[in-house]
């Protein structure tokens, strides 16, 4: 099914393919009970889909034993890989729901700068959540794991004036992350559609977008998606 992590300088393209079969590996492999832990209202299940297609393999579990929220063993040279996931706090979702109850319910939207809500959303989960990484994996382990924290801002919490201006990547506009000790990747779902990824040791924020491989025939891609809508995008479908 996959071939090994996806690699890139700062761009990635994740083919929708590989997508497709990140989400049905999910399926297929990990238990029920594991599939429940994942919060859809959270965007859990999007950002297991996101990095199993990216990292090539499958997690092992969901909060095993009461650790990470995702675990992908070792594989090969690519060594274990723990994440944290964290929601950024915005008004949408409690709209959402009161909405249900009152359909004249109204939200206003604050177009804002993605580094705005980075230093005051992002950063202080990155680093709640650098702490339970470090809690949640053994100091004693006899191998290495990778520490990566997954940030998911959902549709119209954070609406920034630079997602707007460029559909394709915001990595390009995004400041630095300070020193985060031994995390090693920062993942940014700026819902619908801007992934973004920071890598410590190079010190640069990596675009990443979905897309179709030049080979693949995107008629038969399209195809693979049930439902699919051509008025949205590749992601959103």
């Amino acid at each position: 099914m996959f071939k090994g992590p996806l690699t890139g300088s700062k761009v990635m393209v994740i083919p929708l393919r590989r997508l497709i079969e990140a989400t049905n590996a999910l399926v297929t492999h990990l238990p029920e009970s594991d599939m429940k832990k994942l919060k859809v209202n959270s965007g859990e299940h999007l950002a297991a889909i996101l990095a199993t297609a990216y990292l090539g393999r499958t997690p092992v579990g969901v909060e095993p034993f009461d650790g990470p929220d995702l675990v992908y063993a070792q594989d090969g040279d690519d060594p274990a890989v723990a994440i944290e996931i964290k929601s950024l706090p915005g008004p949408f979702r409690q709209y959402a729901a009161e909405s249900e109850r009152h359909p004249d319910a109204l939200l206003q939207i604050r177009v804002t700068a993605i580094n705005d809500v980075m230093r005051e959303h992002g950063l202080p989960k990155i680093l709640q959540a650098a702490k339970q990484l470090e809690a949640k994996v053994p100091a004693t382990l006899d191998f290495h794991v990778s520490k990566q924290v997954f940030l998911v801002s959902h549709p119209l919490d954070h609406v920034t004036m630079e997602a707007l201006d460029n559909p394709y990547t915001i990595a390009n506009v995004l400041d630095p992350l300070p020193e985060l000790g031994d995390i090693e990747a920062v993942w940014l779902y700026l819902a619908p559609d801007h992934l973004v990824r920071w890598r410590p040791a190079e010190q640069e924020w990596m675009g990443a977008f979905c897309g179709t491989q030049p080979a693949d025939d995107p008629k038969h891609v399209y195809e693979l998606i049930d439902g699919y809508d051509p008025e949205m995008t590749l992601l959103q479908n």
